[in-house]
C-alpha cells in the first residue's frame, strides 16, 4: 500500500511498477506515459533503482510535477541516461540517447504531441 504526507493517509493496495510488470511477464517497455498527480517520483524512483536496464523504457512522457515531487525525479532520469527531447503543454518527453534518432526518424513532432494528449 502507499501512503503519503501529501494526502489524507488513505491506504490502498498497490504494487510497485516493477512488481506490476513482473506479474504480467513484461520483458520490454518501448515507451511509458505516466501522469499520477504528482506521485511520479514515488513510482519511478524505486523502479529506476531496481529495474534491469532492459526494462527501462526507450522513451517516457511524464507530467511535469516538479513542484509536487519530494525528490528531483528529472535529475535521476538524466543520471540514468535519459535526455529531454521535448516539452508539450504540461509534459516532458525523455528518451534514451540510442533511441533519439529512431524516435525522430519515425515520428514527427505532431505524432509526439498527439501521443501526449
Amino acid at each position: 500500500s502507499i501512503s503519503s504526507s501529501r494526502n489524507s493517509g488513505l491506504r490502498v493496495p498497490a504494487l510497485s511498477l516493477l512488481d506490476l510488470l513482473a506479474a504480467h511477464a513484461v520483458t520490454r517497455l518501448d515507451g511509458m506515459k505516466i501522469d499520477v498527480e504528482g506521485m511520479e517520483d514515488e513510482i519511478l524512483l524505486p523502479f529506476l533503482a531496481n529495474a534491469p536496464d532492459v526494462l527501462l523504457p526507450r522513451f517516457i512522457i511524464i507530467e511535469d510535477s516538479t513542484r509536487r515531487w519530494k525528490h528531483d525525479l528529472l535529475a535521476v532520469l538524466l543520471q540514468h541516461g535519459y535526455l529531454v527531447v521535448g516539452r508539450f503543454k504540461m509534459n516532458i518527453v525523455l528518451s534514451l540517447p540510442d533511441q533519439q534518432k529512431n524516435m525522430v526518424e519515425n515520428s514527427t513532432i505532431t505524432d509526439i504531441k498527439n501521443q501526449v494528449r
